[in-house]
């Protein structure tokens, strides 16, 4: 074999090799998570793996090559395509001896209309739309269904049925990038709404989700800039990870009693959202969910729910009250960060952590009382609070970060819930009571 065959061969080997290498040893920077990986394949002809979703993350994860029986990858059905295409002319030569009889006469019969249907993606086309056939195990259950000829479209109702079966799911990107649609009505029979499914439909203005809809998936409606209202129907439990990411027209949402969960990045970088309430089943708001949403009037937290992620409420410029029920265990790093008009802040009794930056800058803030739940204030938890003037600490405290309240203008003091020899025994980070004017006093009750 000579050397150039050798590269040939050895490139594919490699590169799997380094891709393999990254997903293993790459890391988010977000220390309270892992990858987040998507649940679709992409592929190419030789080769099948899943991205990581995280934001700067180019990580790949089971790649890997395709294990192909009658035709299809047992891993991400990926279908081969056929090597005898019957539609294909034939490529071999004619003797130029040998007459070429004819085939039989056809007669006075019409050409064949040409086919619907994509032999290698399996999709037939219909009225504009692709149809793809889902299967249970009980044999076909519907159809998922995608952008065909209408991509240029304004107005789109998506149909329930083709050949008697129900439109289930609109698929991966079915309608991605189409930058002239306005209005979507999607049927009842709609169960699922597919990764992507709307992303970056920059005009999109209105979208009428019919009670049905069970699941909207990751990036479903991400980029609709457009997008004014939304009201999600009961029976859907999850805002996935970054679904309505960077709508940033969306001014008033609608979340069903049954969602029990807001992902990471859900509404992330929505700046004009205002109108919206917490449900009552709510269990968990991941990180970024509400990222710069600066516009978001106060929330009622409902009782049961039990951690809000890191970064989760940064810059909002309109909260001004803020009560975390006793359900709350755990907040994550930057929760409030830069919520200049926060002034009263009630915590959680169970809440065990306040997380690094948790208030920081949140100039409007005067008092805060931390329970006896709480074991440990990071670094900076109240730095450049400027109207803050009485603080309470509870007894369960066992840790102190450094500078929590750092640039604290107007503090003087603070009471401790306990004795002098627990507070000189809780370990405190540098600066911790260094103010604009002076060192801290500590008072005992």
């Amino acid at each position: 074999m000579n050397r150039e065959k050798r590269k040939k061969r050895l490139v594919p080997i490699l590169l799997a090799a380094a891709l393999c290498s990254a997903a293993v040893l790459s890391s988010c920077g977000e220390s309270a998570h892992e990858h987040v990986i998507s649940d679709k394949w992409s592929f190419d002809d030789e080769y099948h793996w899943r991205v990581a979703l995280c934001d700067d993350c180019d990580d790949v994860f089971d790649y890997a090559k395709h294990n192909f029986l009658d035709g299809v990858c047992t891993r991400c059905n990926y279908k081969k395509p056929p090597e005898d295409d019957p539609l294909k002319p034939s490529t071999d030569p004619v003797d130029p001896e040998v007459p070429q009889l004819p085939d039989e006469d056809p007669g006075e019969e019409e050409d064949p209309a040409p086919p619907d249907h994509d032999n290698e993606t399996g999709e037939v086309f219909v009225d504009g739309f692709a149809y793809t056939e889902l299967f249970d195990e009980e044999g076909q259950r519907g159809w998922s269904i995608s952008v065909g000829d209408k991509k240029d479209e304004t107005n789109i109702e998506i149909p329930e049925e083709y050949k008697g079966l129900p439109v289930v799911e609109i698929g991966e990107a079915g309608f991605a990038k189409c930058y002239s649609l306005e209005t979507v009505k999607i049927p009842a029979c709609v169960e699922t709404i597919g990764y992507q499914a709307f992303w970056k439909c920059i005009n999109l203005k209105s979208v009428d989700l019919a009670v049905g809809l069970q699941e909207i998936s990751d990036w479903a409606f991400c980029m609709c800039s457009a997008l004014t209202e939304i009201a999600i129907p009961e029976g859907v439990t999850a805002v996935r990870y970054k679904t309505f990411c960077d709508c940033e027209s969306l001014a008033k949402v609608t979340l069903p009693d049954s969602l029990t969960y807001i992902g990471n990045k859900g509404f992330y970088r929505c700046i004009n959202l205002k109108t919206l309430s917490l449900p009552p089943n709510l269990t968990k708001i991941g990180s970024y969910s509400f990222y710069q949403c600066q516009s978001l009037n106060d929330l009622i937290f409902p009782e049961g729910l039990q951690e809000i992620g890191h970064y989760c409420f940064y810059d909002n410029h309109t909260f001004t009250k803020v009560v975390l029920p006793d359900s709350v265990t755990w907040i994550g790093m930057q929760v409030f960060y830069g919520n200049f008009n926060l002034k009263e802040v009630t915590l959680s009794k169970n809440l065990t952590l306040i997380n690094w930056s948790d208030f920081l800058y949140c100039a409007s803030l005067e008092s805060i009382v931390i329970p006896d739940s709480v074991t440990v204030m990071e670094n900076y938890s109240f730095g450049y609070c400027a109207s803050l003037k009485h603080v309470e600490i509870g007894k369960g405290l066992t840790r102190m970060g450094a500078c929590i309240f750092a640039e604290c203008r107007s503090l003087r003091s603070i009471t401790y819930h306990g004795t002098p020899e627990m507070w000189k025994a809780i370990p405190k980070g540098v600066w911790w009571d260094q103010t604009l004017n002076g060192t801290l006093i500590v008072l005992y009750d």
